[in-house]
């Protein structure tokens, strides 16, 4: 996927966001942001996959202010929150009435999941109500809904690749993942280290990754990208039977690498932005399970 106009205004309010979160230093600010806004205009100008751009953009921020963790609060509050109302929605999972019926609401939950968003501009969740938007997100039909297909191929694969996104949202991963190692084997992806709200090895162990399924690092970035990837992690991707994509990072970047993702590959996210939403000809707050 391209970069477009929209993400200038986009990318530069996001980052602003994260340098205020790295530094409280005025002009280090002025600087950062001064550099970051050159590199965004670069990356629209030559129409840049835009989790490529940011990644680039991130790491920038990450070496201008000496802060390569800016979120680790956040993270861990939102932890802290999703397990707290967890249980709820754990149960509604495990009341689905057939194989089917629990893997249909477990892949719902992880969509649903992908709202806990720390940093989208156009997009924000107040923690507060995290319980009410999950069901009120519970509560929305897909609007593109393959998830008979998915449960299909899930249930003839031989291993899967699940691609975890943001912190958070990891933790109403679980029941999916959960229903998915029923049928295959998986292994869980994560990112090799702190990646602003995305989901790194720290995370993955309080939320409890590894207690499931075997968990990797996929580099540092927003999706994935060949560039900052593990060669251990590149070989499990084009070997996987069966790649789950949580995000619209992951749906960004694997449209760059169409040849791996083409015939196994399912996309959960929540459209949060006007240009993904182009690309999939759907609304914003629009739920997808789209395979591909």
């Amino acid at each position: 996927m391209k970069s477009c106009s929209f993400c200038i205004p986009c990318k530069a309010k996001r980052f602003y966001s994260v340098t205020c979160l790295s530094t409280k230093d005025e002009e280090l600010r002025r600087k950062t942001m001064a550099a970051v806004l050159k590199s965004i205009s670069r990356a629209v100008e030559k129409t840049e996959c835009p989790s490529f751009a940011g990644t680039v953009q991130s790491e920038l921020i990450a070496k201008l202010t000496g802060n390569k963790d800016p979120f680790r609060k956040q993270k861990l509050d939102a932890i802290r929150r999703a397990k707290k109302i967890y249980p709820e929605f754990e149960k509604w999972v495990l009341s689905g009435k057939s194989d089917y019926g629990r893997f249909e609401r477990a892949l719902k939950l992880a969509i649903a999941g992908n709202a806990l968003e720390l940093s989208a501009p156009n997009y924000s969740v107040e923690m507060g109500r995290l319980r009410d938007e999950m069901r009120s997100l519970l509560g929305m039909k897909l609007s593109i809904d393959d998830t008979r297909k998915i449960y299909g191929r899930v249930t003839k694969a031989s291993n899967v690749l699940y691609l975890c996104d943001n912190c958070g949202e990891a933790v109403f991963d679980v029941p999916l993942i959960r229903e998915i190692i029923r049928h295959a084997a998986l292994t869980i992806a994560v990112c090799s280290e702190p990646m602003d709200e995305d989901i790194s090895f720290n995370e993955a162990k309080l939320v409890g990754l590894g207690k499931m399924a075997p968990v990797i690092g996929k580099g540092r970035s927003y999706g994935v990208w060949k560039k900052k990837a593990p060669k251990e992690f590149w070989k499990k991707l084009g070997n996987a039977s069966l790649i789950i994509a949580k995000g619209m990072a992951n749906y960004e970047t694997l449209d760059e690498y169409k040849e791996v993702a083409k015939g196994r590959t399912a996309f959960l996210l929540l459209v949060k932005c006007p240009a993904v939403g182009a690309s999939l000809r759907q609304k914003e707050g629009s739920l997808v399970a789209k395979t591909v």
